[in-house]
């Protein structure tokens, strides 16, 4: 550094705030204001910053001589396939017709899961936990419509496999878990408050809304059953999340529904995310929310849920500083997803055949003659490589780290199958709230 030439280490950032700029280094653990010509020079490599504080900045890793290799840190090659939990795209069946449905629930013709498929699915995860040790094997349920809708498939494997693992694993424990709309018998309803483990059950506010945008089949409302369902399992369902959708239409209302929520369930947390831009989610009305219109509505329900002493997770801006995160989800475990036709797919968003994204998350089948599970290890390789690292979209952006590039199922446009380019309605939501949050440290320190 002897003749002035450096630059920012990779990964470290100059961030824009109103009023001024923050030096940002996530593996260094770094948040520091700066001065508008030093965030100038940084940015430019050039600096007539006295040689004590380049030394400085030099020995907190944070500028670097100028031809210094810094590679990002990233996944290794490994082509082994031994999960230890297992994703049931139950059916794509739906007793609604929400507006905003991602994955088009109840558009698509059914197919009945094949039980002996399920069965081997539990037996191998099981197996496969026992044999590493871990202690836990996961079994959940999920798909693009109600899982519910099928509920012998549910109760069965969860109660043979816990059954398996008692006689075979010896202390192995089973963990369940499911999504739900909530729109349940009371039959079923107790049988899942009794069984699982962690519960997610989607319900979008106050009945006014909820019923907008959460239609039965025949255009009735559920809002009302769907409340009585959270209820009975509150206390009773060791991990409970109410997961709100947050519309185009509904958006502006996102304070109303946080003081329901809060004054209504007795819950640590509320998940409060915004509609997902496929299927019917591409829906003028009830789609993807304007970005700067969101963060507002977070601030204000954030706001009331400080008055119960609750939490509104966003779950692409989570509050992660100073740790890092490469992966965003389970798609680079890769996730051990098991469509009801026996495709095996990195994510439980991505589970139709006519999907154009399905190349890029299949990556094995169920072979029904000798009742195993055949992959492809180069692409589950190549999964576990596909972080943040691999959307040349985030490659400069701060957030990164924080956000780990959200949802994989959005990176592709899902008509067309193609890498998307350029920045979204989550990008940008996702970006104000971490700048925002970095910002808060700097202002408290």
């Amino acid at each position: 550094m002897s003749d002035g030439r450096f630059k920012i280490a990779e990964e470290v950032f100059v961030v824009d705030v109103d009023d001024g700029h923050l030096l940002y280094a996530p593996f260094e653990g770094v948040i520091s204001r700066l001065a508008p010509q030093t965030a100038a020079e940084l940015r430019s490599g050039q600096s007539s910053a006295s040689r004590e504080t380049l030394r400085y900045l030099h020995g907190l890793g944070l500028i670097v001589p100028a031809d210094t290799p810094s590679p990002a840190p990233v996944g290794t090659w490994d082509e082994s396939f031994a999960p230890t939990g297992v994703v049931y795209m139950v059916t794509a069946a739906c007793n609604l017709r929400c507006t905003y449905c991602y994955a088009d629930a109840g558009d698509y013709p059914v197919d009945l899961y094949n039980r002996r498929m399920a069965l081997d699915a539990a037996k191998f995860v099981i197996d496969n936990a026992a044999a590493s040790g871990a202690g836990t094997a996961y079994l959940n349920f999920h798909g693009g419509g109600e899982p519910t809708l099928d509920f012998d498939l549910i109760r069965t494997v969860v109660d043979w496999g816990r059954e398996y693992a008692r006689n075979e694993a010896g202390d192995l424990r089973v963990n369940a878990s499911m999504v739900t709309n909530g729109l349940i018998s009371d039959a079923k309803a107790q049988w899942i408050a009794d069984n699982m483990d962690s519960v997610q059950v989607s319900h979008d506010g106050p009945a006014a809304i909820h019923d907008l945008q959460r239609p039965t089949v025949r255009g009735g409302t559920s809002y009302s059953r769907v409340r009585e369902v959270i209820e009975l399992f509150t206390g009773r369902v060791p991990d409970l999340m109410i997961k709100s959708t947050i519309s185009r239409a509904a958006v502006g209302r996102m304070p109303e529904i946080a003081r329901y929520l809060c004054s209504t369930f007795d819950l640590p947390r509320f998940h409060l995310g915004p509609v997902l831009g496929t299927g019917r989610g591409r829906s003028v009305v009830f789609g993807e929310p304007e970005a700067q219109e969101f963060v507002r509505g977070y601030y204000a329900a954030q706001e009331i849920a400080d008055e119960y002493g609750r939490t509104i997770v966003v779950s692409g801006a989570l509050a992660t500083f100073p740790h890092v995160r490469r992966t965003f989800c389970g798609v680079t475990d890769p996730n051990f997803s098991l469509t009801s036709d026996g495709h095996i797919s990195s994510c439980y968003e991505i589970m139709y055949d006519d999907d154009k994204r399905a190349p890029h998350a299949y990556y094995g089948r169920y072979n029904r003659e000798t009742r195993t599970f055949d992959v492809d290890g180069n692409r589950i390789a190549k999964l576990r490589l596909h972080d943040v690292n691999k959307i040349p979209k985030c490659r400069n952006c701060f957030a990164k780290w924080q956000c780990a590039g959200d949802c994989q199922a959005r990176w592709y446009n899902s008509q067309t199958g193609e890498l998307e380019n350029g920045p979204d309605v989550r990008c940008e939501i996702n970006r104000t709230l971490i700048r925002d949050r970095l910002l808060s440290i700097v202002s408290v320190t």
